[in-house]
């Protein structure tokens, strides 16, 4: 999205879609190995997945960042006509955005809109797999966090993997969160290491989905600002998983 511009919702919601999570995407599209397939690809699976989350981590934080802006700037009546700068857009989300964390999230919706964030919208729900234990199947489907207090756990196993490996954090590669065992990471049957494989990938990628379209609707009911136009997906029809 080109700089000094204010985002519509239409603008913000299809750069999310279309060119944030392509990246995360086309990694998946990339290493998924269909169950009885011809077999895996080459290479480290393990980083073939990691990477495809911490990828998936900077789609949301690009995607929330536009549309909290384009919610300001609907608010504030900017849309289309109004040039925004950096230092604008630094001071209203790059700066309590950056890396979204649970707390970070919580913080600018409710500072700058006033929203607490409790039952998911429809089309924030997916189906989530599990994998607990390294080697012991492809993962179960289960059913989606239906409130934001369920999601949170989600969010913030993937924020601390996200950092963990983007910053070499010793200390955390050294032992796994607290949180998302078995859906974004599983252990070891000796429980000494943790690792992340296929079914752990897609959940990430539907989580961040879910988080985006929970905070848009969020927004769009603090401030109307999708007009009744439908611009958000349901994360299953995003990334499906084919077996």
């Amino acid at each position: 999205m080109a700089d000094g511009t204010w985002p519509s919702a239409r603008e913000a919601v299809n750069q999310f879609y279309q060119a944030d999570l392509r990246p995360a995407l086309d990694l998946w599209d990339h290493f998924y190995v269909r169950s009885g397939g011809p077999g895996r690809r080459a290479g480290p699976r393990q980083t073939q997945w990691l990477s495809t989350l911490v990828v998936t981590y900077a789609a949301l934080e690009a995607g929330l960042e536009n549309i909290v802006v384009a919610a300001h700037g609907h608010r504030n009546s900017k849309t289309g006509h109004d040039t925004l700068s950096r230092k604008r857009r630094e001071h209203l989300v790059e700066n309590s955005l950056s890396s979204p964390t649970v707390d970070k999230i919580e913080n600018t919706m409710f500072a700058h809109f006033g929203i607490e964030l409790g039952p998911l919208p429809d089309v924030a729900m997916f189906t989530a797999y599990t994998k607990p234990v390294t080697n012991e199947g492809e993962g179960r489907p289960q059913s989606s966090p239906t409130d934001w207090t369920s999601l949170r756990d989600f969010l913030r196993a993937l924020s601390y993997i996200r950092n963990a490996f983007a910053h070499s954090d010793t200390r955390r590669l050294q032992s796994p969160p607290e949180f998302g065992k078995g859906h974004l990471w599983a252990g070891s049957k000796t429980g000494d290491t943790w690792s992340f494989q296929q079914p752990h990938a897609l959940t990430g990628i539907r989580t961040v989905i879910s988080v985006y379209n929970t905070v848009a609707h969020a927004l769009d009911n603090a401030t109307g600002f999708f007009c009744d136009t439908l611009l958000l997906r349901v994360p299953d029809e995003v990334i499906p998983y084919n077996r």
